[in-house]
């Protein structure tokens, strides 16, 4: 029989089983609501079968005739928030049956219940056809985005015509195949002055860390391209002395030896004299013949991360070395091709990372719409009878052709601003 500990396996509407077990101590019935009772309190998914259900879990199955399953799934929707008010526990949050047999519920009568859940369920679907779209759009930008960036870097085009370079020449590398003929194909070790790992675990140990001290910079502090510290994960003036070869300066790259390889960041000033981790390395680029920020642009591209993941050596996790590192091939344009480089997906990053914001605002505004829809509705603030009545027999609606644009007549409720939002005070 499938069994589900807890809520990691909740998918959309139904649970995706990734464990078995032969006699279950409690199971759920096939049509139960599914309710997560361990952090995160008030999780739902239906039932769609039997399962072993673990203490993670409760199922709840409405009395036949009495309580219409979809019309309870949307009314617990609308209560998580009480029933997380509810939750205690030491270690995480929590709630008992006892708990959840003591949530009141209203109980419309029962051809009302059957008319708000079909009202319900056919927004649901509608609300959730235009989240999948605009989750399919920014996945769509992401993917521009990245194909914009490795044209430029790879030299498919000239980021200052828009069109491609009018000679090409074999690189004899296999993720850039052919480049312009005016770029050279160096290795890294050529195109740097230095390239230094972090300091051995003997020499930087977690007793060593004090808070609000001189920053170490390891690779989780690298996101984005950007140097995000911790201030728990810093030394004092002693040990940034005993490690001063591992000194960050303006202009450095810090970039991932371990774990997702690539991962870098170009050193500010602000930056200058934080201490390079055990688990990231630094690169000081050779300034006369190539632009940091251009250096890191090539070190985030997926085929360098690709072929670092194929030079990488270590049994349990890829980890990198100076020697390793200094025998990548990169692409290397002219100073003046660079700085274009640099500044074309500058923009590019900036224009979709405006329009990947814009579209994420949208869904996030959704999720609440949808929330105060069957919050209102559930505890009777919105009647839906007629609405219902009138809806199609088949849900045949499609997401609107703009994809900018939410499905027609999925936001024609606007709720009550006087409202309380609080799903405790119906």
């Amino acid at each position: 029989m499938p069994f589900l500990q807890g809520c990691a396996e909740f998918g959309l509407k139904h649970p995706e089983p990734a464990q078995y077990c032969l006699s279950p101590s409690k199971v759920s019935p096939a049509n139960a609501i599914l309710m997560s009772v361990r952090a995160p309190v008030g999780r739902l998914n239906f039932a769609d079968q039997q399962y072993g259900i673990g203490r993670g879990l409760c199922a709840i199955l409405p009395r036949t005739g009495q309580l219409n399953l979809s019309f309870a799934y949307h009314f617990l929707e609308a209560s998580s928030e009480t029933l997380q008010t509810e939750s205690t526990g030491s270690t995480y949050d929590a709630v008992s049956t006892s708990d959840v047999l003591a949530l009141p519920i209203v109980v419309p009568p029962f051809n009302e219940q059957t008319a708000i859940a079909r009202f319900l369920d056919h927004m649901d679907n509608r609300i959730q056809r235009y989240i999948r779209a605009k989750e399919r759009l920014i996945e769509l930008l992401d993917e521009y985005k990245q194909a914009l960036i490795h044209q430029a870097i790879t030299g498919q085009i000239d980021v200052q015509t828009g069109r491609p370079y009018d000679e090409y020449k074999e690189s004899g590398v296999e993720w850039l195949g052919r480049v312009p003929v005016a770029w050279r194909v160096p290795t890294l070790g050529k195109a740097a002055t230095s390239i230094q790992t972090g300091p051995f675990g003997s020499q930087l140990h977690a007793s060593d860390y004090e808070d609000g001290l001189t920053p170490v910079i390891n690779p989780s502090h690298i996101r984005e391209g950007r140097i995000v510290p911790d201030t728990s994960i810093s030394i004092n003036q002693t040990k940034v002395t005993e490690l001063s070869r591992h000194c960050l300066c303006a202009n450095d790259i810090i970039m991932a030896r371990r774990g997702d390889l690539g991962r870098c960041a170009v050193v500010g000033d602000s930056e200058e004299g934080w201490i390079c981790g055990t688990g990231s390395l630094r690169i000081r680029s050779a300034r006369r013949i190539i632009k940091p920020r251009y250096l890191a642009l090539i070190l985030g591209a997926h085929g360098v991360k690709t072929t670092l993941g194929f030079l990488s050596v270590g049994a349990t996790m890829p980890n990198l070395n100076e020697e390793i590192v200094s025998r990548l091939k990169i692409p290397l344009p002219p100073l003046n091709e660079q700085a274009a480089i640099v500044e074309f997906v500058s923009n590019i990053a900036t224009s979709v990372d405006t329009a990947r914001k814009r579209t994420t605002d949208q869904v996030s505004f959704v999720h609440v719409y949808r929330n105060r829809l069957i919050a209102d509705v559930v505890t009777g603030k919105l009647d839906v009878r007629k609405a219902a009545a009138s809806l199609p027999d088949s849900d045949t609606l499609k997401v609107a052709s703009g994809p900018g644009d939410p499905p027609t007549g999925a936001m024609d409720y606007e709720p009550d601003k006087t409202l309380s939002t609080d799903s405790s005070a119906a």
